[in-house]
């Protein structure tokens, strides 16, 4: 039985900025605006173990070249403990990337917005409270490696301090169609339950042609 702290969706929103690679821009011509794909179902994270949906997925299609830029978004997180908490994000060709990870230490947050990005000017802090904003992607994992169960995939970079790697680092340069999959554990069985998430957008700019621009979920 999954049992959660409460039945609030945590919208896990993952905003994809993708450029093409394969065709450069044509002269005098601006690139398209960014597109967003997004998944809205709740995600269930229990006590200890995976979340209720693993992976969560995002679909997309109709884009060319490759990906330039990625952000991630993380809508209305309810953490009981942040610091148990592990997210890894998978592009569609495999590679994955330890997002977050034992951050936030073990304060109880409700109802925040944390976007994900390479450019941020800060990590996520540690051991101090968890506020809405905007970071660079954190993996604050010591004495050990994340575990994420299967299906996820057996081998993935990690985000600082941890690991070294960005978004632009494990996902610049790949395809962006096909199936986005973001897998989230509790990984501390403290008897605390740790949260909830819901759904994710994707944004990408293409030089030849316009995607759909679905809107973010609310």
């Amino acid at each position: 039985m999954v049992r959660v702290r409460s039945s609030r969706p945590i919208v896990a929103a993952l905003a994809l900025l993708l450029t093409l690679l394969a065709v450069g821009l044509l002269p005098n011509r601006a690139a398209a605006a960014p597109s967003t794909f997004s998944n809205s179902a709740p995600i269930g994270i229990p006590l200890f173990g995976s979340a209720t949906s693993y992976p969560a997925t995002v679909s997309a299609s109709g884009l060319s070249g490759g990906i330039t830029a990625l952000t991630v978004t993380l809508y209305g997180l309810d953490f009981n403990r942040p610091d148990d908490v592990d997210i890894l994000l998978v592009g569609p060709t495999g590679a994955g990337l330890v997002i977050f990870s034992d951050v936030g230490g073990t304060t109880s947050v409700n109802n925040l917005t944390i976007t994900l990005n390479d450019a941020a000017g800060s990590l996520l802090p540690d051991a101090t409270t968890l506020a809405s904003g905007t970071f660079k992607p954190t993996n604050m994992t010591t004495g050990g490696a994340d575990l994420f169960p299967a299906p996820a995939p057996g081998s993935f970079a990690s985000a600082t301090p941890t690991g070294s790697a960005t978004f632009a680092s494990v996902f610049n340069g790949t395809a962006p169609n096909g199936i986005w999959s973001l897998y989230i554990v509790d990984d501390d069985d403290n008897g605390s339950a740790s949260a909830l998430v819901s759904g994710w957008p994707r944004r990408t700019p293409p030089p030849t042609a316009s995607p759909r621009s679905p809107s973010p979920p609310r």
